[in-house]
């Protein structure tokens, strides 16, 4: 089953390589529907609006306005097909595939995901106590990355204790 899934995921992703421009935007509002039908956390949807923002900037910098936008839906869509992938597959279903140190590395990716939300949170209440102003992001990203890579640190000697 989950060799299915990750077939038609692929051809999925595929796929939107070699649409016109028009259909990914169809197939941008085909996603967007099953994401809100699948009843998939929103906050996911709004961490990744910066980066879309980003990424539209610098391709509008390097191109025209339709090719950024048809790049914008390109992009959109294969977030989207991705979260719904990932949210919708148990990291289980990967076990049989899988050799085990693989697995095991893919479990702990997933399993940041929600720290790094958390942190990200985190760091910004106590940027805004201490008076951060919006605009420059370096408050945040450093406090950020030095909690993620202790959590790491401190995940990778508690593996090698225990010998995985």
């Amino acid at each position: 089953m989950i060799i299915a899934k990750i077939l038609l995921f692929l051809t999925c992703i595929a796929l939107l390589f070699v649409i016109p421009t028009q259909a990914n935007m169809l197939t941008f509002i085909l996603l967007f529907v099953i994401f809100l039908f699948l009843k998939i956390d929103r906050k996911i949807l709004l961490a990744v609006i910066p980066t879309i923002s980003i990424y539209f900037l610098i391709q509008l910098y390097f191109s025209s306005f339709e090719a950024a936008i048809g790049r914008i839906f390109l992009f959109s869509n294969i977030f989207l097909a991705s979260i719904i992938f990932i949210t919708k597959t148990d990291p289980y279903e990967f076990r049989p595939i899988l050799p085990q140190g693989i697995f095991l590395s893919f479990l702990i990716s997933l399993h940041f995901f929600p720290i790094f939300m958390r942190e990200l949170k985190n760091t910004y209440i106590v940027q805004i106590s201490r008076g951060y102003k919006k605009g420059n992001p370096l408050p945040l990203i450093l406090p950020l990355l030095h909690r993620i890579f202790d959590k790491a640190m401190r995940l990778s000697i508690s593996l090698a204790a225990r010998g995985a």
